[in-house]
């Protein structure tokens, strides 16, 4: 059979069950007042020391880091790694859940490893490497490949574990307890559920991917048969009878080739003593066209003289971390809190969902020498989420550029997948080039931006690269900026498109986006003077909280100045969105018009750094039904209008204390401000026709919150006049 290649790993919603021990799962660490970490599920941040990166190192550190998940027709990365260099390492990078440095230090003793948790958010995971060169750094990671990959397996079965306890499936939970006597917690998604004779099927019943959880019962002789295809043929009599399909003949089974199962079969010894075991392998609608990958997992139950089993994607035994026997040239430390820890690990399961299995001793059962099987199966058939990018050109040609005056060029990107995209770094292909890019989450339909400077140093033709590195794919893309400097301009459209008479302007809109209180941003507008005569710039009706500077103050005919325009924070007086308008006097007494006009706008968030972490975990939590509106063309119409639900998802009353538009071109309303938890709001967002057309900022609604993680948020709406 020609399985399709899913993705197993790296989607976070994906159909797949992962069990967890409840009791096995305790942090060790205490908790600080720190923010929330960052990461999708698997995301991992390496950072890398160029010089590492350009040697055998960079294999050695992929095999490492991008290991197979085992028992699956075709390769996935255990981790999806994200790369930067050391000097791209602040902001957002610094609050990832999960962290590896690797950095070349000469002096170092062969290679010293270190492991530190919770350094700038909670969870977190920071495993910092030092290496003297990169055969000392090749020779250690092929000695403890595992260890490291453990060390963030652990972390994500922790995070996983600990957000599956507060919200879970209330219904799988239920029948669980009734038919088999044990507390199983799935995720909430997972709702809703068909019994059999000892048999569970739940399905989270999804438009865009289906999750499903089964669990079943059956006699058992002897353990070691879950070791061998005897179980392979009891797991296909069970789906036969629970699963069939659309026609006699046609029923889930596992696959096979040549006659044997396409399966992974072993046993683990768990911390406890108790011994598991794993099955993973694929399975098909027989004479039908859906397939995928399973897991499933079994254990003793001596209480009840049964096993009982789960299913997960990676179950290991406890690992222990001792400095005796480690090999020559090689120190490992884990720290917490200041600490060194002898044992750090305990068994637990991971993966995209998790599930969590415990006995309820409350329930008398008098099942005998049976084995409890759950499983997580995915259909074939379902859109897999994942995140996609779509970029507007691959190409910018900037045109004509002056001499010594850096341009910039703007890349727009586009998230036509299911999940988040990240963009985890652009690299440029020389220093010449200065490189930004929309470092937030790009929700699905939400659009980013990429932003290349070139410095103009040097005359004549340039054609220069940006590596780009994102979520969406291990391979990056790669864009192309190219142009013409010059001495003197003969085409003054492309680098200064603003046409205001004599002058020209690179920019007429102007937004500080994200500011915090005490922050001094700065933007640069270009300009310049196409008159014969000496020109003096000046803008007018700036606001007590923007400033200029000119240089130069005086531009003969010909010449190319900037703006420096500074906005002080602090003299904002209210969060969100302040909007004003300021004028460029083009002449000695020039009036103010939408001719001469740029707009200006502020961001300012909310200050949440003094929460402590119960504060955090106690907060709201907002979710939009959506963060792009796409209205399509308005035709006729003088107006047109769609609703986004507003939800509270947390713990405390939810306050929109800011709901703002960037333009008149929109018109907003919701229906509560305070949103409790559990409740949901609607905002409704009106486009109107005759006004935009006379806007210069893009049709877009603020919201700014009390919630923590998401204190602000842009709606973005696409439309056609």
């Amino acid at each position: 059979m020609n399985m399709k290649k899913k993705s197993f790993w790296r989607q976070g919603i994906l159909a797949l069950c992962v069990a967890c021990m409840c009791f096995a799962c305790g942090g060790g660490e205490k908790k600080a007042p720190l923010g929330p970490s960052k990461g999708l599920p698997g995301e991992l941040l390496l950072i890398v020391d160029a010089s590492l990166w350009k040697t055998s190192a960079r294999d050695s550190l992929e095999d490492v880091l991008k290991g197979s998940v085992p028992g699956l027709s075709q390769y996935e990365p255990m981790f999806r790694m994200m790369r930067i260099f050391p000097e791209n390492y602040s902001g957002q990078y610094s609050t990832m859940r999960n962290i590896i440095e690797v950095r070349e230090d000469p002096q170092a003793d062969g290679v010293e490893m270190g492991v530190a948790y919770n350094v700038k958010a909670v969870p977190q995971t920071y495993v910092n490497i030092k290496a003297r060169d990169a055969a000392s750094l090749n020779r250690f990671l092929m000695t403890h490949r595992e260890q490291i990959t453990d060390l963030f397996l652990a972390s994500e079965m922790q995070w996983e574990v600990a957000r599956l306890k507060k919200k879970y499936s209330k219904v799988v939970d239920d029948a669980s307890r009734e038919l088999f006597g044990y507390t199983v917690k799935v995720p909430a998604d997972i709702a809703k559920v068909k019994k059999g004779e000892q048999f569970i099927w739940a399905s989270s019943d999804r438009q865009t991917q289906d999750m499903n959880y089964v669990c079943y019962s059956l006699p058992l002789a002897d353990s070691s048969m879950l070791l061998t295809k005897r179980w392979v043929d009891l797991r296909d009599s069970v789906m036969k009878r629970n699963i069939p399909g659309s026609t006699p003949e046609n029923w889930m089974t596992t696959t096979r080739e040549n006659g044997e199962p396409l399966v992974v079969q072993r046993s683990v010894q768990l911390a406890d003593g108790r011994q598991v075991y794993e099955m993973r392998g694929l399975w098909e609608m027989r004479k039908g066209a859906l397939g995928g990958p399973f897991v499933s997992l079994a254990y003793p139950d001596s209480a009840q003289g049964r096993f009982v089993g789960d299913g997960r994607v990676y179950l290991f035994a406890r690992y222990e971390q001792t400095r005796p026997g480690a090999p020559h040239g090689s120190r490992l430390a884990y720290v917490s809190s200041g600490e060194t820890l002898k044992k750090r690990f305990l068994p637990c399961g991971m993966g995209p969902f998790f599930l969590s299995l415990s006995q309820n001793e409350s329930t008398n059962m008098s099942v005998k020498r049976t084995f409890l099987s759950v499983w997580g199966m995915i259909l074939a058939g379902a859109v897999w989420a994942q995140p996609r990018l779509a970029i507007d050109r691959d190409v910018a040609n900037m045109g004509e550029i002056m001499f010594q005056l850096p341009s910039k060029v703007n890349f727009t990107l586009r998230n036509t997948g299911t999940d988040p995209l990240s963009i985890t770094e652009v690299i440029p292909s020389c220093g010449c080039t200065a490189v930004d890019w929309t470092r937030e989450l790009i929700a699905p339909g939400a659009e980013g931006t990429i932003t290349a400077v070139y410095d103009a140093k040097m005359l004549g033709v340039f054609q220069k690269d940006l590596e780009v590195y994102t979520n969406a794919s291990d391979e990056p893309v790669y864009l192309h900026i190219q142009g013409r400097v010059v001495s003197k301009l003969s085409d003054y459209s492309g680098s200064f498109p603003i046409d205001l008479g004599n002058v020209r302007l690179n920019i007429n809109n102007i937004e500080f986006d994200n500011v915090n209180r005490g922050d001094h941003p700065m933007v640069e507008l270009q300009i310049v003077n196409l008159g014969r005569k000496s020109y003096k710039p000046y803008l007018m009706h700036l606001p007590s909280y923007l400033s200029a500077q000119y240089f130069p103050e005086t531009l003969s005919g010909g010449r190319i100045g900037k703006i420096m325009l500074t906005l002080d924070s602090e003299k904002l007086h209210q969060m969100g969105l302040t909007q004003t308008s300021i004028y460029l006097a083009r002449k000695v007494g020039d009036k103010v018009s939408e001719d001469n006009e740029i707009t200006v706008s502020s961001v300012l968030l909310p200050d949440f750094s003094s929460l402590s972490a119960k504060d955090r975990e106690q907060a709201p939590h907002m979710e939009l039904s959506a963060d792009t509106l796409d209205m399509g063309e308005l035709g006729r119409k003088r107006k047109k209008s769609m609703t986004v639900l507003v939800s509270n998802k947390g713990k405390r009353t939810l306050e929109i204390r800011t709901l703002q538009v960037f333009n008149k071109a929109l018109a907003v309303g919701l229906s509560d401000r305070n949103i409790e938890p559990g409740e949901t709001a609607k905002l409704k967002v009106t486009v109107l026709a005759k006004y935009l057309n006379k806007v210069k900022s893009s049709p877009r609604v603020l919201l700014i919150t009390n919630d923590p993680a998401r204190s602000k948020e842009i709606i973005t709406v696409n439309v056609k006049q």
